[in-house]
């Protein structure tokens, strides 16, 4: 599996989302990680050196499960 974080794209004419709450990582709150970045994940196999598609039930399930980890980022 390879995880690879993508900068987001700047749209000039948006305005940044207004921060409600004093709080990290809360609804309303400051969540600086994610709104930086989105996430691409790819699962391929190494002995057919084919990638496997995220569309079938089992390899989304691990890969959701696997992002959802705290060390998957760090």
């Amino acid at each position: 599996m390879n995880i690879k974080l993508v900068p987001k794209t700047e749209k000039s004419e948006a305005e940044p989302e207004k921060i409600t709450k004093l709080a990290i990582g809360k609804p309303g709150g400051i969540d600086a990680d994610t709104d930086k970045y989105d996430t691409v994940a790819t699962v391929c196999c190494k002995l057919c050196e084919k990638e496997l598609p995220l569309s079938n039930p089992e390899v989304a399930s691990m890969v959701d499960s696997i992002l959802l980890a705290q060390s998957a980022y760090n």
